[in-house]
């Protein structure tokens, strides 16, 4: 990703989230948001700007954003994927450390 491509997706991807990720409507083979983030779309948003600005993200590009975003909140460690392509928004979802990029892996970040 370039610099300037990641300074577009930065400014103006989005997180929507996902009924998938929450109860009631959770996939059962989907990891559950967090409850403490519920209702939190605006902080999510930042955090996933913040993620792209710093270069934490990865996969295919998809229009102009990278499929993948990932960010760490203390201890835990996030995935963000992109479900619209056209307007940068994006789902999310709490991962394991080993399941993340090696830099995010340290709480030293």
């Amino acid at each position: 990703m370039t610099t300037l491509q990641r300074e577009h997706a930065a400014a103006v991807a989005s997180y929507t989230g996902s009924p998938e990720h929450k109860l009631p409507h959770a996939r059962s083979d989907a990891t559950l948001c967090p409850s403490d983030l519920d209702g939190s779309q605006a902080e999510l948003t930042l955090w996933l700007r913040n993620a792209i600005a710093k270069g934490h993200a990865g996969g295919f590009m998809e229009g102009a954003f990278p499929r993948y975003v990932w960010y760490r909140d203390g201890d835990r460690l996030f995935e963000g994927r992109l479900t619209n392509q056209v307007l940068g928004e994006y789902k999310g979802y709490p991962i394991t450390p080993d399941e993340g990029p090696l830099e995010l892996r340290s709480q030293n970040v």
